[in-house]
């Protein structure tokens, strides 16, 4: 898969996407209302944007060490976590429709433009 760019999985019975952390052109990915649980084997993937909605992913702490990944949709998952896009180079994030109730860390993330919270138990935006 070493010349696709664009990979679009939505609604599909995908589970397993550890096959597609190898490869190096893949810059958008839609694994979007899939049951897909894993997706450590993108940590040093080059993708720019990536579509986890509505999926049974909860932990994505490696993908803050993601250096081009600029557009993240993390909306109606059970992810809690947020705090390692500290240092993220994230334009866009959705975390609505989520379990995420402290955003505190994300204040620090200069790149960060447009952050969504819609539904979610966030009480301090500051």
């Amino acid at each position: 898969c070493s010349s696709l760019h664009t990979l679009n999985l939505y609604g599909t019975q995908v589970t397993d996407v550890s096959c597609l952390g190898s490869c190096s052109s893949l810059h958008t990915l839609d694994l979007s209302f899939t049951n897909v649980t894993d997706v450590s084997s993108f940590l040093r993937s080059s993708l720019h944007t990536l579509n986890l909605s509505d999926t049974q992913v909860t932990d994505v702490s490696g993908l803050g060490s993601c250096s081009s990944l600029h557009t993240l949709d993390l909306s109606f998952t059970n992810v809690t976590d947020v705090s390692s896009f500290l240092r993220s180079s994230l334009h866009t994030l959705n975390l609505s429709d989520t379990q995420v109730t402290d955003v505190s860390a994300l204040g620090s993330c200069s790149s960060l433009h447009t952050l969504e919270l819609r539904n979610t138990q966030v009480t301090d935006v500051s």
